[in-house]
């Protein structure tokens, strides 16, 4: 086991590390289809604000950026984990080998 995930509800570890990649990389995609399948509906907005009431206008341009935003933050969370993947490393083990870095003084 490397650690329990709130967000998934159960613990990451070896036997189901795939699906958490998958699920992360489906989540990423997901958030930039909808960024890039609402672009025309943002571009209308901002465009023709005459045609929208103020408030949808609010809302809509407000969903875009919380979405940008957090397709960003998916993005670097799967290539973080790529980058661990590719380390051969788990989240613990990073952490770990990390703090053991910090501590210039530790015995073993």
């Amino acid at each position: 086991m490397d650690h329990h995930c709130p967000w998934v509800a159960n613990c990451v570890g070896f036997y189901n590390y795939k699906y958490f990649l998958c699920m992360i990389f489906n989540c990423m995609a997901t958030t930039w289809t909808i960024i890039s399948t609402s672009y025309p509906i943002l571009q209308r907005t901002i465009n023709h604000p005459s045609s929208f009431d103020y408030k949808v206008a609010y809302y809509i341009v407000t969903s875009y950026i919380l979405s940008v935003a957090v397709a960003i933050l998916i993005t670097l969370f799967f290539a973080f984990h790529m980058y661990l993947m590719t380390l051969a490393y788990t989240t613990i083990e990073f952490c770990e080998k990390r703090s053991e870095e910090d501590q210039p003084f530790h015995t073993r």
